[in-house]
């Protein structure tokens, strides 16, 4: 224990090129979740996209929100280290920007061809 406390106080590399160590790492996943979970108000309670985003995005600000130690916070989202995780919530913000603009939920502009979700 007491050495994973001390590799994670020392940890200067991520290992992973281009992507650096986070000092602060549970108040920038914080910040993001919340950020999200704030983009996502913004959608209709009817999308899909919204109640699993939503779902999915609290279940992990929990997580961050209830565990002190980092290492515990990795296994837990299950999404590598914490940096790789910050980067997933990064990106999930973005979409759910994107989301916003494209509007998946609305009816379609025309009438889809009889046979377009049918497969052979």
């Amino acid at each position: 224990m007491a050495f994973r406390l001390a590799r994670r106080l020392l940890k200067n590399a991520t290992g992973i090129t281009g992507v650096e160590v986070n000092r602060d790492p549970v108040a920038t996943l914080k910040s993001v979740y919340g950020a999200t979970l704030e983009q996502l108000r913004k959608l209709p309670d009817t999308a899909a996209y919204k109640q699993q985003t939503e779902e999915l995005t609290r279940k992990r600000l929990d997580i961050v929100e209830s565990e002190k130690d980092i290492g515990q916070i990795e296994k837990l989202l299950g999404l590598g280290q914490v940096e790789e995780a910050i980067m997933v919530a990064e990106k999930e913000l973005s979409l759910s920007h994107k989301m916003e603009e494209w509007k998946p939920w609305d009816d379609l502009i025309g009438q889809a061809p009889n046979a377009q979700w049918k497969w052979p």
